[in-house]
């Protein structure tokens, strides 16, 4: 996620903003991309974390943090949501693991049958029920304050303190000095969450972004991936 954001701080040419307010007719993001700026370079931590409202190109509000303005310059990961889009129809059940504040999970629920979000840090949390909330989608989600991982049980579990988006269980030959803060979280495996749980017989889609942990998330699913 950092490397993303950089590389797209770094296009940022004049050319490009003008592009930008052209095609997406918001002069509102273009404020708070000047404002990250300056927040940046005044090393003010507070300012880029405050709320603020963003939209996002299908027209959908988003609760975010004002560092969190890449996210919606344009179709946020366009190759998931394409694959989503094609994967997903009315009918699925969807578990959206690693759900950040919601917004691969809003598009599934305008589209799904039901959609159980899953998202532990509490920040992200916060934003996720607010926006789920604010795009009337809330009979449709589920949220899930956990992590998921290979085994049920408490982890480590590390707050970034760059991007909301890189939070994610600490390795056991990972160094935690780059994060905010270690947490303690409650994780339980995917055959844990859906069997006992959830008490659920299957789920027709299952989308995983939790920053490199994903093939403990698959170890602790035997049982549900094999049905």
């Amino acid at each position: 996620m950092k490397v993303a954001a950089n590389s797209i701080l770094s296009s940022l040419n004049p050319k490009r903003l003008s592009k930008i307010i052209v095609v997406r007719d918001d002069f509102t993001i273009i404020g708070y991309v000047l404002m990250d700026y300056l927040a940046r370079f005044l090393k003010l931590r507070s300012l880029r974390d405050h709320n603020v409202k963003f939209k996002c190109e299908c027209g959908y509000t988003f609760n975010a943090k004002l560092r969190d303005w890449w996210r919606f310059l344009f179709h946020f990961e366009p190759k998931t949501l394409t694959f989503l889009q094609k994967n997903v129809s009315k009918e699925d059940v969807v578990l959206d693991i690693g759900a950040h504040i919601g917004i691969h999970t809003i598009h599934l629920a305008k589209i799904a049958k039901f959609v159980y979000a899953i998202e532990p840090e509490l920040d992200n949390l916060r934003l996720l029920i607010r926006n789920i909330s604010m795009n009337n989608v809330k009979k449709k989600v589920i949220i899930l304050p956990y992590a998921v991982s290979s085994t049920d049980g408490l982890v480590n579990f590390c707050v970034s303190s760059e991007s909301t988006g890189a939070h994610h269980i600490l390795s056991s030959n990972e160094t935690s000095m780059d994060y905010k803060a270690i947490l303690k979280v409650k994780a339980y495996t995917l055959d844990t969450l859906l069997l006992n749980i959830l008490r659920l017989d299957h789920v027709d889609v299952i989308k995983i972004d939790v920053e490199g942990h994903e093939l403990e998330v698959i170890k602790g699913g035997s049982k549900t991936t094999s049905t």
